[in-house]
C-alpha cells in the first residue's frame, strides 16, 4: 500500500514538474520557467551558496550561476561560462543561455556524468575545450560537485600540469562531493590513472581507459 502511494505520489510529482519544463515565447512559460529553475532545480539554494572557488589563475569552478550571479561575473570580466549539464531545451538551459546571450558571455555546453563513467569522447572534447576557450572562464554543472569537480582534476592535471595528488583535491567533500554514493566511480576514474602505467593522462584517456570497463568494476565494489 504505501509503495502504491509512493508511486503515485511520484508520478503527480513529475507530471507537474513536465508542466513546467516549457519554452521562454509568452510572459506566461517564461514565469513557469522560472518557477522550475526556483524550485524544482533547487535555484533558490544557489542564490546564497555558490560553490564557487577559483582553481587557477582565471579559472573558476562553481554550482549553476544564478542569472543574478551571471550578471556580477559579466561586470568582473568573465568571458566564458561552460556548462557541464549537456541539456539545452530545459528551463534552467534556456535560461542561462538568454542571460549569457543579453551579457555578453560566451556559453560553450558539454554534458558530463555524474553517477556513471564518463566516456572518453567527452573528456577528450572538454580537455579541448579547456585549451580553446578564453578566459576568465567559469565552468558549472549543478551543485558544482561532481561533475565540476572532476572537470577541476582534469584542468589541473592537463593544463597546470599538477601532479595528480594534489589536483584531485578538487574531488572532495569540501565542494560537497561524496564518494560513497554513485559518484565514487570518478574517484574510481582517478584511481585507475594513478595505478596504471602511464604518467600522461590524456596518453592514459586514449590508450587505456574504458568506460563500460570502470562502471562494470565500479559496481562489483556493490556500490
Amino acid at each position: 500500500m504505501l509503495g502504491r502511494l509512493s508511486s503515485r505520489l511520484k508520478d503527480r510529482f513529475d507530471a507537474t514538474k513536465a508542466s513546467f519544463c516549457t519554452d521562454l515565447s509568452t510572459p506566461e512559460n517564461r514565469r513557469r520557467a522560472v518557477i522550475y529553475e526556483r524550485w524544482f532545480d533547487h535555484g533558490i539554494l544557489r542564490r546564497y551558496w555558490t560553490n564557487m572557488f577559483e582553481i587557477a589563475p582565471g579559472v573558476w569552478r562553481s554550482n549553476h550561476p544564478t542569472a543574478a550571479r551571471l550578471t556580477a561575473l559579466a561586470q568582473q570580466g568573465t568571458h566564458t561560462i561552460i556548462t557541464l549539464r549537456g541539456n539545452r531545451t530545459t528551463p534552467w538551459a534556456l535560461l542561462e543561455h538568454e542571460a549569457c546571450t543579453r551579457l555578453g558571455l560566451r556559453l560553450e555546453t558539454l554534458a558530463l556524468r555524474s553517477q556513471h563513467a564518463p566516456n572518453r569522447h567527452d573528456l577528450q572534447t572538454l580537455i579541448d575545450l579547456f585549451r580553446r576557450v578564453e578566459k576568465p572562464v567559469l565552468f558549472h554543472c549543478k551543485s558544482g560537485a561532481d561533475r565540476t569537480g572532476l572537470a577541476s582534476v582534469i584542468y589541473l592535471l592537463v593544463i597546470e600540469k599538477q601532479p595528480l595528488a594534489q589536483a584531485r583535491k578538487m574531488l572532495s567533500w569540501r565542494y560537497v562531493h561524496l564518494s560513497w554514493t554513485k559518484a565514487g566511480v570518478l574517484d574510481l576514474l582517478l584511481d585507475d590513472f594513478a595505478a596504471s602505467s602511464y604518467s600522461d593522462f590524456e596518453d592514459w584517456l586514449e590508450h587505456d581507459y574504458d568506460a563500460a570497463k570502470l562502471q562494470a568494476k565500479f559496481e562489483a565494489y556493490g556500490r
